[in-house]
């Protein structure tokens, strides 16, 4: 019977026909619309095995509840399947314990992935990583692209030394950003600021950064007092104090 209602409320939702939603049964109703979310998920995440119907778990608002779905979906799934798809979720309480749960064979299996970002991941953990910091960086960038989850979870994997090129970055990216970016900005820009427990020393900046830093700062430098309280960098702003009364 559920198999039957599945399919009828694919063909609705794929086809777009129109139901009368007041004519169905609470219960009917509550399904529908937990099957319609379902779907949409799968949409999204179009490049991820997928998740069996009867490991969804859903919370009193029919949101999918990810953690509590994936609990459920660790029993039957394949665990390489679901290592990968807490990367592309960007659950970053299921990654780790994840890869914890793979033997060597299903390691292997990761590090052949198509997805770099991933790679890269499974490597850390094993403390097996040989790049360069420029390919970090373009990494953690490619990241943000997907998910800024993942992008933060790169920057707490990074030197301290690329931890300051990633700050100083999205200082001027936040800085210089759009109206409609600004507040989103401001909150990835605030998340990794509560990584940092150094200070920017600026005589270990190379020539090409500082001089990209004082011009975002020139450009826009009535926006730094706009910045949230969390956003802001002293030693940035000390800096660029000197540097413009020397």
């Amino acid at each position: 019977m559920k198999s039957l209602f599945n399919i009828t409320a694919k063909k609705i939702l794929t086809e777009k026909l129109s139901i009368d939603t007041d004519l169905l049964p609470k219960s009917a109703l509550t399904n529908y619309e937990k099957y319609a979310k379902i779907l949409t998920f799968r949409k999204r995440f179009s490049t991820l095995p997928a998740i069996p119907d009867e490991c969804f778990v859903f919370d009193q608002h029919l949101r999918i509840d990810v953690t509590r779905t994936f609990k459920t979906a660790d029993k039957i799934m394949d665990p390489v399947d679901i290592f990968l798809s807490h990367v592309e979720l960007g659950n970053l309480g299921g990654i780790k314990p994840a890869w914890s749960r793979l033997n060597n064979q299903q390691k292997a299996r990761v590090y052949e992935c198509g997805d770099r970002i991933t790679r890269f991941l499974a490597r850390s953990y094993e403390n097996d990583v040989i790049v360069t910091a420029v390919q970090v960086f373009a990494l953690y960038h490619e990241a943000k692209m997907k998910n800024l989850n993942i992008s933060y979870l790169l920057f707490t994997r990074c030197s301290l030394e690329l931890q300051r090129l990633i700050i100083i970055d999205e200082f001027c990216n936040t800085l210089s950003s759009e109206n409609n970016r600004w507040d989103a900005n401001c909150r990835h820009l605030s998340r990794i600021l509560e990584r940092k427990d150094f200070q920017i020393e600026f005589d270990q900046i190379d020539e090409v950064t500082a001089s990209c830093l004082k011009g975002v700062l020139r450009s826009n430098y009535s926006r730094i007092w706009m910045l949230p309280e969390k956003c802001r960098i002293r030693e940035i702003e000390e800096w660029f104090s000197l540097d413009k009364f020397s």
